[in-house]
């Protein structure tokens, strides 16, 4: 009588189960991200072709890990972009390269050498590397960092 019970539950298990359905997961996004930081008005002449004023940015290109850049991959160059789709950028290293050109970005940016343009914001050159690094200590300390008391004697 038990094994026809027990055939029976079997049975019954199988036939009402419904199969398993994942949970949605949550995207962790990371790699490699293109980052254009406004330096500068370009001088007069610079436009798009539907005569859109671009402006001087810094490209460069940062390795984040769920929305934090943890190293940059690639110092960058500066390049001309609109400021309203900074997804799209005009390589002007050519029109650097010239005196005349040189002349023009260093008195439009106001900075006596073309260096001082290469900035990357703090965030991503040191905030995500502070990040891990309290990640790392939070973890490291949980660890190791509890000592057990010992137990008395009198206990």
């Amino acid at each position: 009588m038990k094994k026809i019970l027990l055939f029976f539950t079997i049975l019954t298990a199988a036939l009402c189960s419904q199969p398993a359905q994942a949970k949605p997961r949550i995207p962790v996004t990371y790699g490699d991200h293109e980052k254009i930081e406004k330096v500068a008005e370009l001088p007069d002449g610079f436009t798009t072709d539907n005569g859109v004023k671009l402006a001087l940015g810094h490209k460069y290109t940062v390795f984040e890990l769920a929305f934090v850049p943890i190293w940059t991959t690639n110092k960058g160059k500066l390049v001309g972009f609109d400021p309203n789709d900074d997804q799209n950028y005009y390589d002007i290293d050519a029109y650097i390269n010239t005196g005349e050109g040189r002349a023009a970005i260093l008195e439009a940016a106001g900075v006596k050498d073309i260096s001082e343009l290469h900035k990357i914001p703090f965030w991503d050159a040191w905030g995500g590397k502070l990040v891990v690094l309290a990640l790392l200590a939070l973890i490291l300390y949980g660890i190791f960092g509890r000592e057990k008391k010992p137990k008395d004697a009198n206990e």
